[in-house]
């Protein structure tokens, strides 16, 4: 009987157990911003989310923040003028069309058609964000190993 009984203890806990709801995805890097944390809102908003804290200050009105929590690889710029002016990847992050870093230059052009190489960094229309890119930068072997989402009339960095 006893060994009837850890069978059926150890069954309802196996059961228990798997059904769990496995943990939620990260959120999508999307063309307005990272869960609560939008491009555009103001410092005070920003922080209001409680996803970022100030990290210092970079000139021209501007400030760096980085995430608090997960994703702690993840940073960006504050502008007093824009707001929220940029949001860089972490490594966990990827846009609604599952890019990300480690993704190749054809996954990123086949994913964002009107993608563009410039003289530094690779740039498309945020869709549906008439006011915001999604930047790449590429390595020699054309992944991409940094990305964010930038305000078009970004000022805060080169």
């Amino acid at each position: 009987m006893r060994i009837a009984a850890a069978t059926l203890t150890a069954l309802v806990l196996a059961f228990t157990v798997a059904a769990q709801p496995a943990s939620a995805a990260p959120p999508k890097l999307t063309s307005f911003g990272y869960g609560k944390l939008k491009l555009g809102q103001t410092k005070k908003q920003a922080l209001k989310t409680g996803l970022i804290r100030v990290s210092g200050q970079s000139g021209g009105g501007c400030t760096t923040f980085v995430f608090k929590k997960k994703p702690k690889d993840a940073s960006g710029y504050l502008s007093s003028r824009y707001g929220v002016i940029a949001i860089f990847a972490a490594k966990s992050m990827k846009t609604p069309k599952g890019v990300g870093v480690g993704s190749t230059w054809k996954a990123a052009k086949k994913a964002y058609p009107k993608l563009r190489q410039g003289p530094n960094v690779a740039v498309t229309p945020a869709p549906g964000n008439k006011k915001a890119q999604y930047w790449f930068l590429f390595d020699a072997k054309k992944r991409v190993y940094q990305m964010g989402l930038v305000h078009k009339k970004q000022h805060c960095f080169n």
